[in-house]
């Protein structure tokens, strides 16, 4: 087998990357965490996938949580191998909700998926086909480490010697053995096994038996109570409806105590007393209702005798009429004395200050008059050179009537008939002033008062007699409204407390009664659910008979039997086959061992040429050490020394299975940490000898290797050195 491409679309830390191998040697030289031992599970994943060979509780192996890609992206891997000159092409989608794996022939790339058939995993077995290996089994011989092996029961059929035929059956066999006894399982309390199953579903029958037989016994009882149980509902629910009568009548009791209790806030006058009194049921409240009422109307008849003292109220509104429209003609009668004494004094002017007015007149007329003809000439002249005598003309009339009017104004000559006005104005003033004065000597004869103080004071008389009036009369109302509150507080507070005892009492009556009620609706309500529960019951007995449970649970018993009668013939079987494998491993381990102890001696130089692999113990390691001539365990050695019988195991077992299927690949990763330099160059000189048929992938973090390698490597095709 030789492994020619590896493309990883998504495998922990690698994404998109493409892997080109050599048929011989592959060395990987790289640091700490540069993904050397990632590349190398997505190898094996991409061939086998990332499920384990047997369908247990978890399918999947640790391998698919911790190799996720970082990036979140598609869980890919596309691998192009080569098996006896037969190239194929493997795809598979890793990821659980998208699991896939198609399988295509070089170089036509004809899918050939169909013709491999899914196992209970859900898996194609593409390279069980190839090799006849589980991904357990090609684990444990091409990748060389430091653990012991994983199948190594099944080691022994896919191993045989050259001078006998192989027997590819024993190990499918061996598997499916396996595969069946872990289905059936171990014990039967398992959750997923066929034998955990059959005995849950046969305990559920028994139960379901003994519940059944439960019922039938009960069922009798039930019935014989559930007659009992319906007359004691009929005499509870007859308790009930007459306690639901008295609550009736006690509750319209209550509605018409608390409507008389809201009547009280409804009292608006005396009639309505005397309509509550010919209505009410009790003697003490008629008698209450006529106690208030008298005392209102009462009331009433003192509120009608202090109705007199109004009138002086419309006495003082006379007053303060007359005192506004008195105020108004004093009022007129200042402003008209004010005009008349300036009237007056306008006609009284000195005359001597005339005649000066006079004087000064004349001489302004002959100074205008002087100016205006000095203008009126030159103006002619100038007009008269131009010979412009229309428009001239024109203006100096103008001028002239200005000249005229100013004068007239400056000397009074308009004012002549003045003082013939103003005295007809003073007439007037002095009509309108005695006007006046007779209707304010009107106003103060109507109220028989001499002048105005008088009047004035006699305004104060009536209102100060108005305001002791006002204050008695609201006085004696304020008295009567607060007898006649106090009345009805009495009244309301009386009528109240004799509803409130009413009401207390119905309460109590009907709490007493709804207690009782409540008891009886309980008594009613457990012997329903008693009946209901019966009657469930016998339904449940008529859907599940005594017959079809006993039916149920020997089918089950005999289901529970049949399985572990199956589990102990495949045990018989496996025992017997592993007895003919141990004898066949004691033909098979001569040859084991001679190629054991070849790769041994040659990786110590002779110090270890006697190696034997027990195939009873798992192949177990055991060497004579030529020096003490004594047999050493493993566990033993040392370190180096023990890793260094690891890869002779594997190696012996290895070559051993490859004349089966043809040459495997080998994987190694930082396997040689413990070698010294003399052992590490012998064995990898075996190595390059070994490459010539089988392809290797050595995975280290040390310069060494390929210090040791590369006169190997250098110019070679066959070998190739990856720089990660």
């Amino acid at each position: 087998m030789i492994i020619n491409e590896l493309h990883i679309k998504g495998f922990g830390k690698w994404k998109n990357r493409t892997f080109r191998f050599a048929p011989g040697l592959n060395l990987f030289i790289a640091g700490n965490e540069a993904g050397k031992t990632t590349l190398l599970n997505a190898l094996i994943a991409s061939l086998y996938g990332l499920k384990r060979d047997y369908v247990r509780v978890t399918r999947y192996l640790p391998e698919y949580e911790q190799y996720l890609p970082w990036d979140g992206g598609p869980y890919e891997t596309i691998v192009q191998y080569q098996l006896a000159e037969q190239q194929f092409r493997l795809q598979r989608v890793h990821r659980k909700e998208q699991e896939q794996a198609r399988l295509f022939r070089e170089p036509e790339l004809l899918e050939i998926t169909h013709r491999y058939q899914e196992d209970k995993r859900k898996e194609y077995n593409f390279l069980e086909s190839h090799l006849g290996l589980s991904r357990t089994l090609f684990t444990d011989l091409t990748w060389i480490n430091r653990e012991p092996l994983q199948a190594a029961d099944y080691l022994s059929s896919s191993i045989v010697p050259s001078e006998q035929q192989p027997d590819p059956l024993a190990n499918q066999i061996l598997a499916a053995i396996d595969q069946e006894l872990t289905l059936i399982g171990k014990k039967d309390t398992g959750g997923t096994t066929l034998w955990g199953k059959a005995a849950r579903q046969a305990a559920e029958a028994k139960q379901t038996l003994v519940a059944a037989e439960q019922a039938w016994r009960e069922a009798q009882a039930i019935q014989e109570m559930s007659g009992q149980w319906q007359e004691q509902l009929i005499d509870w629910q007859r308790q009930r409806e007459r306690m639901v009568s008295q609550l009736n009548e006690r509750e319209q009791q209550a509605s018409g105590w608390q409507e008389r209790w809201q009547r009280t806030f409804q009292l608006k006058s005396p009639d309505d007393l005397l309509v509550w009194e010919t209505e009410a049921g009790e003697q003490w409240e008629r008698q209450l209702y006529r106690q208030v009422r008298e005392a209102w109307e009462q009331q009433e008849r003192q509120q009608d005798e202090t109705a007199d003292a109004s009138a002086d109220e419309a006495v003082v509104r006379e007053v303060e009429a007359a005192y506004l429209r008195g105020w108004q003609l004093l009022k007129e009668l200042d402003r008209k004395r004010e005009q008349l004494l300036q009237a007056g004094g306008a006609s009284a002017r000195p005359r001597w200050s005339q005649k000066r007015a006079k004087t000064n007149g004349r001489k302004r007329l002959a100074i205008a008059g002087g100016v205006l003809t000095a203008l009126f000439a030159g103006l002619a002249w100038w007009q008269f050179s131009r010979q412009q005598m229309s428009w001239f003309f024109f203006f100096s009339v103008l001028t002239v009537g200005s000249m005229a009017g100013w004068l007239w104004r400056s000397l009074g000559w308009g004012k002549r008939g003045e003082p013939a006005k103003r005295a007809g104005q003073l007439q007037q003033l002095e009509r309108e002033l005695n006007q006046v004065t007779d209707q304010l000597a009107a106003l103060l004869d109507e109220w028989k008062v001499p002048d105005w103080d008088a009047f004035l004071a006699l305004r104060e008389q009536w209102k100060e007699r108005l305001h002791r009036a006002e204050t008695g009369r609201l006085s004696k109302e304020a008295a009567t409204v607060r007898e006649r509150e106090n009345r009805r507080e009495y009244w309301i507070s009386e009528i109240r407390r004799q509803l409130e005892a009413q009401m207390a009492s119905c309460d109590e009556q009907k709490k007493l009664l709804q207690d009782k009620l409540w008891d009886t609706e309980e008594q009613i309500a457990a012997l329903r659910e008693k009946i209901a529960k019966a009657q469930g019951e016998m339904g449940q007995w008529d859907q599940l008979s005594l017959a079809k449970a006993r039916s149920e649970y020997e089918q089950a018993a005999a289901a529970v039997e049949q399985l572990l009668l199956r589990r102990d013939a495949l045990l018989l079987a496996k025992e017997c086959l592993l007895e003919a494998v141990q004898q066949w491993q004691r033909n098979l381990a001569p040859g084991i061992n001679r190629r054991a102890s070849q790769i041994m001696a040659t990786v110590t130089a002779n110090r270890y040429r006697d190696v034997r692999l027990d195939p009873s113990d798992k192949f177990a390691v055991r060497v004579v050490s030529e020096e003490q001539q004594r047999v050493a365990l493993q566990t033993e050695l040392s370190t180096g020394t023990s890793d260094q019988l690891y890869f002779a195991q594997r190696l012996a077992l290895l070559l051993a299975v490859s004349e089966q299927t043809g040459p495997l690949p080998i994987f190694l990763d930082d396997h040689f940490i413990h070698y010294d330099e003399q052992r590490l160059s012998r064995t990898l000189a075996y190595l390059v000898k070994l490459s010539e048929r089988h392809q290797i992938f050595l995975f280290s973090c040390h310069q060494r290797e390929w210090t040791v390698l590369q006169p190997f490597l250098q110019g070679n095709e066959r070998h190739l050195l990856h720089e990660l």
